[in-house]
């Protein structure tokens, strides 16, 4: 699940740029597997965690005013489960 999650990501890259957003990327493998990204704009921050087992927090923050704008914990069974939750996310970056 975090290498497809890493490689949605990287097809967006551009999507990101256009938006104004910066994109990064890590994945862990203590305490389990897991990979975080966050997304940065002037006015929205974003962390995105995935965990190999289905599990993802999504956590949605606005600069201006300090409260958070989408923060839910999913499990998901696959990868294709997780899609409508990413494109939530960017859709929120693409729309500033």
């Amino acid at each position: 699940m975090i290498g497809e999650f890493e490689q949605w990501l990287k097809s967006r890259e551009q999507l990101f740029k256009n938006s104004g957003a910066v994109l990064s990327f890590k994945r862990r493998d203590a305490p389990t597997a897991a990979a975080v990204a966050t997304l940065e704009s002037k006015s929205l921050v974003a962390s995105i965690t995935v965990w190999d087992t289905g599990a993802c927090d999504v956590d949605t923050i606005s600069y201006e005013t300090g409260e958070s704008v989408l923060a839910q914990h999913y499990d998901v069974r696959s990868f294709e489960e997780l899609i409508p939750v990413l494109q939530e996310v960017v859709a929120l970056f693409v729309r500033q």
